[in-house]
């Protein structure tokens, strides 16, 4: 079966941080919604869907959102603070080029503080701020608000040997995850294909989604670190 790279393009140029993961649902529930039985919605914002049989229950579940920020404070100098979601490495953020919900642009760049010491080893978010190009906070509140969220600015990479982009993880899982539905296997397994939400805020929709379903057998299709980096 050739790899439907146009799918897994479309879910990682897809924004969806952690709770507002609507975008990517829809993206999966038109793509699957024709090789399953039955799909629902949870009140947490898990996909759920169900492809019956009569043996045992097999719940296969891959995660719809992807780290990001949320603005948590703006400065008369039209500056943004932002509290993370996810694990964000703060050394890694200064000049990230990010986007909003809205598709404003922005990119991080660290404080005084920092551009005083240089020293990487005492930066933390608090210490790190959006510039959207404008000068008052005026002009930034035409663009954001508090409360809105963002993430990473991305262009998605693909030649013969590797694909590089931004919401690998988990968006490869969903993708996993949607392609073994629509390939129909044979099977008379009771099996559930679970597209779960908020997990960077602590696995919250595969808690939920496990709990509703209780399955015989369940499998998490997930991101790893390679560990074939030196050093």
């Amino acid at each position: 079966m050739k790899l439907n790279t146009e799918l897994f393009k479309k879910l990682c140029d897809t924004v969806g941080v952690s709770s507002n993961e609507d975008k990517i649902r829809e993206i999966i529930e038109k793509d699957i919604k024709d090789y399953v039985d039955e799909i629902k919605i949870d009140v947490l914002g898990n996909l759920i869907a169900h492809k019956k049989g009569k043996g045992k229950k097999i719940m296969l579940a891959g995660h719809m959102d992807q780290i990001g920020f949320m603005v948590s404070e703006i400065t008369e100098d039209g500056f943004i603070k932002f509290s993370p979601i996810g694990g964000l490495i703060p050394f890694t953020l200064i000049s990230q080029r990010v986007v909003f919900d809205n598709d404003t642009i922005g990119v991080i760049v660290p404080g005084n503080d920092f551009e005083k010491s240089g020293k990487l080893s005492e930066l933390n978010v608090d210490g790190l701020f959006i510039d959207i190009g404008v000068s008052s906070k005026k002009d930034a509140e035409a663009k954001v608000s508090v409360g809105d969220l963002g993430t990473f600015e991305s262009t998605f990479y693909e030649d013969d040997e590797k694909i590089i982009t931004r919401a690998i993880d988990d968006r490869v899982g969903c993708f996993v995850l949607a392609e073994v539905a629509k390939a129909n296997v044979d099977t008379d397994m009771d099996v559930y294909y679970v597209f779960t939400a908020q997990e960077e805020l602590g696995i919250r929709g595969a808690k939920t989604s496990a709990f509703g379903i209780n399955p015989d057998l369940a499998v998490a299709v997930d991101i790893t670190p390679s560990g074939d980096a030196p050093g």
